[in-house]
């Protein structure tokens, strides 16, 4: 293949990036957010774009970013939206209102509430605007301000004293106490030329101790408005002294017109909760783990009729990911892994019958259009692109092509994954892929880019994602192996749930087990240059593989846990480790596990070159991590590196620190790979 094209991490990250996707109420017009980097530029260029689903048309609502960058879009009716955006003279994000059946129509301004506000919702029967705002103990917005001018005057010093446990979350610090999120409601009226706000905002939380949406986590799908907009369903998880460590989030509804006790349906289950979404028949669904104190326990699909809960997945056994109700109520769309694809599922309410209506691929963000459902979909081999299935036909079509994405994706040629299965532990059938490199020539053989997958709980899947891409390795000249190993999902309940206190030993058998696999049935897979690259467990797994593997020439490990001990002390989530290991550190029992599968108690045994990057605003593994590893490293004369991003959490988020993270991995990886095996110069990517 002369003159080929490879996927360089500049190209990657330039290209569009597809955001949120929402339809109209007639589900004949849908709006697409779309975000492009410029490599070059070093800033983003985020636009909203509008499809016409009964002629295909796509383009630019260019009058929505002239101003600055619109975010939130929500429908108002078929032809009008509304959306955030701070333009150059405001301290922050207003409301504005913009027709979408015209390119040049100017938007304009709907609110000006004075505090910035989010998690937009619309229900046209009622004509509420729901919106989440940060407010003190008074539930007022118009307090905010001068609340916050004097806390800053009074303020000598810059220490927050906690008394509880809740300190940070993610990358942030938590305020020890003070604002919380509460959601609003205001009437918005047409007056048959422009929309408008019609009266005051009412708190429907006012006085109830309640933080919706979640400060870190939270959004608009926290909370859903009822057909005819007089009742409102949310999730919140209640303060309570054992908050940090218990996973408990319940479903909650109370009457939009303020002033009433929000009542709880699901008080008995204390567990996780989330996704509240009414039928249009009026019927609430939401989506519930079983199992407190865990996280990644399987995920039901309940219905609520205002009486009694009904249980309609509890034998499938999948975990629902997302839903959405068919226009005549009768179906449930739900998206769910299902051997390291995310599908689309049709439930049938009466029967219970689910069906797959997608069978490769990740797809996301459902929603119904007007003869089926549109989505956005992704492999390893393509970006987002936003499609509609006809039901009636079952025809897809896709409303973005690749070619239109971005000009240097035209002629690129990317390897395809192949799936494998091997036995691995618990003697378990367990699913591998496989890319060859690009510009592969039969009979040549590869050094091996080996990318053991986070979470723990789940897959690797067939999706195009921005971070660790298996296609930037494949476009240096390696061939890619991956495992869904033991602990993934989308491959049963059972095969998820034995990685608790197994953390050791099933996936690195399933790890070991699999590249062996991988190298006795494919010859191009140089065995003396294997690399093993690992992000959060995954990055756990390289230090543990470290200790236990000479299979290997180099390591890279992103956001790993050095210490299971100390890891436990720092995290922002101790629920996590507390399942996964039966109890906490200084639990009789729980201690004997936390140290046998700690990496730190085999630092003795590392001999690997290993490059180690972490983030300074990661609090769900600790910095401390990253750099107890490097130490352990460098104390022994492994030879080793450190990058570090001061700005960054757990991932890696800002498009320059990526670039720069995929150009110290590639040339580590180049530094060690024996370049008798593959001539490295003719890939685009090798540095």
């Amino acid at each position: 293949m002369n003159g080929f094209q490879v996927l360089t991490p500049e190209k990657l990250v330039d290209l569009p990036k597809v955001g949120i996707l929402v339809t109209s109420p007639s589900g004949e017009k849908a709006i697409f957010s779309q975000s492009v980097y410029s490599s070059q530029e070093k800033k983003s260029a985020p636009t909203l774009h509008v499809i016409d689903l009964t002629t295909s048309e796509v383009r630019p609502l260019t009058s929505t970013f002239k101003y600055g960058t619109p975010y939130e879009p929500v429908f108002l009716d078929d032809r009008n939206i509304i959306f955030l955006q701070a333009r150059d003279d405001d301290d922050f994000a207003h409301i504005y209102v913009v027709g979408v059946d015209s390119e040049t129509e100017e938007p304009y301004q709907l609110s000006n509430f004075p505090v910035e506000v989010g998690a937009l919702k619309y229900n046209s029967a009622s004509g509420l605007l729901g919106f989440a705002a940060e407010v003190y103990e008074d539930g007022r917005m118009e307090t905010v301000k001068s609340i916050d001018e004097s806390i800053e005057s009074a303020k000598t010093d810059s220490g927050m004293v906690y008394n509880s446990l809740g300190v940070r979350a993610w990358n942030t610090y938590l305020p020890p106490k003070g604002k919380r999120n509460n959601v609003f409601v205001v009437k918005v009226d047409f007056d048959g030329t422009k929309y408008a706000i019609r009266g005051s905002s009412v708190n429907v939380l006012l006085n109830t101790g309640m933080t919706v949406p979640h400060p870190m986590y939270g959004d608009a799908d926290d909370y859903d408005f009822s057909p005819d907009g007089k009742q409102m369903a949310f999730i919140c998880k209640l303060d309570s002294p054992d908050f940090a460590w218990k996973t408990t989030q319940q479903v909650f509804i109370t009457s939009t017109s303020g002033g009433s006790i929000p009542q709880c349906i699901n008080s008995d289950i204390d567990a996780y909760s989330y996704y509240p979404k009414y039928a249009p028949d009026g019927t609430l669904a939401y989506l519930q783990m079983m199992q407190p104190g865990y996280d990644s326990d399987k995920v039901r699909v309940i219905l609520y009729d205002g009486k009694k809960r009904r249980n309609i997945t509890e034998d499938w056994p999948h975990s629902a990911m997302s839903l959405a109700f068919s226009p005549d109520s009768q179906s449930i769309y739900v998206t769910a892994d299902d051997q390291a694809h995310m599908k689309i599922f049709a439930i049938n309410r009466k029967t219970e019958e689910i069906k797959s209506l997608t069978h490769e691929h990740t797809a996301t963000l459902v929603s119904t259009s007007k003869n089926g459902i549109i989505f956005r979909l992704a492999s390893m081999n393509f970006p987002h692109l936003i499609c509609n299935l006809n039901l009636s036909t079952m025809e897809m079509q896709a409303y973005t092509r690749t070619s239109d994405l971005h000009s240097a994706f035209n002629g690129m040629e990317l390897p395809k994954p192949q799936a494998f299965w091997f036995e691995g532990a618990r003697e378990d059938k367990v699913h591998g892929w496989i890319l060859k490199p690009v510009n592969y020539v039969e009979g040549k053989k590869y050094p091996v880019a080996f990318l053991v997958h986070g979470g723990p709980q789940m897959p690797f899947r067939d999706n195009w994602v921005l971070d660790w891409h298996p296609q930037i390795f494949t476009s240096a000249g390696y061939a890619v192996v991956g495992i869904n190993r033991h602990g993934s999902t989308g491959f049963g309940s059972d095969f998820c749930d034995c990685l608790q206190e197994n953390w050791g030993s099933y996936p690195y058998i399933d790890l070991e087990k699999g590249l062996a696999h991988a190298l006795a049935h494919n010859d191009f897979l140089d065995s003396q240059n294997v690399f093993g690259l690992g992000f959060s467990f995954g990055g756990y797994l390289i230090n543990w593989l470290n200790g236990h593997s000479k299979q290997f020439k180099a390591f890279v490990n992103h956001g790993g846990m050095f210490s299971l001990q100390s890891t436990y002390y720092g995290t922002d989530e101790l629920a996590f480790p507390e399942r996964e290991f039966g109890g906490t550190p200084f639990d009789e029992h729980a201690q004997s596990i936390y140290e046998k599968w700690s990496p730190s108690s085999y630092v003795r045994n590392w001999k690997t070159p290993t490059l180690v990057t972490h983030g300074g605003r990661d609090y769900r593994i600790p910095e401390t991590e990253g750099i107890a590893t490097f130490t352990a490293l460098q104390r022994q004369g492994v030879p080793s590196r450190f990058l570090f991003f001061p700005d960054e959490p757990h991932s890696i988020t800002r498009p320059a620190n990526l670039l720069r993270w995929y150009k110290e991995v590639l040339a580590w990886m180049n530094e060690w790979v024996d370049t008798t095996s593959v001539d490295l110069e003719k890939h685009g990517n090798a540095q």
